[in-house]
């Protein structure tokens, strides 16, 4: 039988983290993965800071990943003005701050769910909720094999998509208008000038949204995040300090993105009865951010079961805990878009003085 008590929809790091804290409570647990392999594709560049978050737990966490995982870790961050200056510099040595191969993280999150007994079943996309009586009973699936799977609370980690077209939309928990940033993430080599233990942020006019991040691997090898690939040949072609460093650049490997562009506030409902939502689909921003949050929902979920009671009165624990993950002080995520390169030597200076930038 089909028959749980908590379901995680997406196996990505909220969701293996919500089916591992539920797991390890006790209480009956499956996750659900529409994929036919964990972190495949792949939806993010892989870098993991804890932005404030937990920090110490954050370093401790990443001390514990397989080697393997772990592509560079950094020691400082750069600001690159327009004009080619590094204008701000920050140490980030000892703070677990690193540039980890996405698919193997999910990989590891999975294993350790399924380690303290949950189970996971891959290729089965989830439709909807599935409800008696308006109340939540389980899920539907596109599976013949399995048309539906019943339980208790019904953790949605299905990423920023499902904001889109997942469970948060059909229950109408998303914003009517969420800001989604939208791009590729490119593997790149041949570069030049790279210090491998130094991310870079470049500011200017050559893409969109103002800025990007570049995310060495060694000396000639690198990730980054654009919004297309008619980006990274004007950079190639301009006279930034990035398109010196790109200017032979060769990318090895492109996968989309996208994430929440406004600061990871949060959606203004995460739980109903019966219900939780869980890292981007709740609408955090992170890899780390999504990791804490599934922890507190299968937590929450875990403790809501063990009293008998899936109302949002006890589903929200969940919102309380989650309030310090509302991403504060980064306002460079939307304050560049469509600046000039005068507009953004012009405003830099002074974000980057009250904080705004780089901490």
């Amino acid at each position: 039988m089909n028959e749980y008590e908590v379901i995680v929809v997406g196996a990505g790091p909220a969701g293996c983290a919500a089916a591992k804290a539920a797991a390890e409570r006790g209480v009956k647990t499956i996750l659900l993965e529409e994929h036919a392999e964990i972190g495949v594709p792949q939806h993010c560049c892989g870098a993991f800071f804890s932005f404030g978050v937990q920090p110490a737990r954050f370093k401790e966490f990443v001390q514990t990943l397989d080697r393997r995982i772990v592509l560079s870790e950094y020691t400082t961050r750069y600001a690159y003005a327009p004009s080619g200056k590094v204008v701000h510099e920050v140490s980030v040595a000892g703070t677990g701050a690193c540039l980890v191969r996405r698919n193997l993280l999910d990989r590891e999150l999975a294993e350790q769910a399924v380690k303290v007994g949950a189970d996971l079943r891959l290729n089965i996309r989830v439709n909807g909720l599935l409800k008696q009586n308006g109340r939540v009973i389980g899920v539907t699936t596109s599976s013949r094999d399995i048309p539906k799977v019943y339980g208790k609370v019904v953790i949605s980690a299905e990423g920023i998509h499902g904001t889109q077209k997942g469970i948060p939309k059909s229950e109408k928990l998303n914003r009517s208008r969420q800001a989604i940033t939208a791009g590729i993430s490119l593997e790149l080599t041949r570069c030049r000038d790279l210090e491998p233990n130094v991310a870079e942020m470049h500011f200017g006019a050559f893409c969109d949204k103002g800025w990007v991040t570049v995310w060495p691997r060694n000396h000639v090898s690198c990730t980054t995040q654009l919004g297309s690939l008619a980006e990274f040949e004007k950079i190639k072609t301009g006279n930034y300090a990035l398109s010196k460093k790109l200017r032979d650049a060769i990318p090895l490997r492109m996968v989309g993105y996208s994430h929440t562009a406004d600061l990871g506030q949060g959606l203004p409902k995460i739980v109903e009865d019966g219900l939780i939502l869980a890292g981007s689909a709740g609408g955090w921003l992170g890899n780390w951010t999504a990791i804490v949050s599934g922890g507190y929902a299968g937590e929450v979920a875990a403790l809501a079961i063990c009293e008998g009671d899936v109302t949002v009165k006890k589903l929200s624990k969940y919102e309380e805990l989650c309030k310090g993950l509302r991403q504060e002080g980064r306002p460079f995520l939307m304050a560049f878009r469509s600046l000039s390169d005068e507009a953004i030597e012009n405003l830099l200076p002074e974000m980057i003085e009250k904080g705004e930038v780089l901490r």
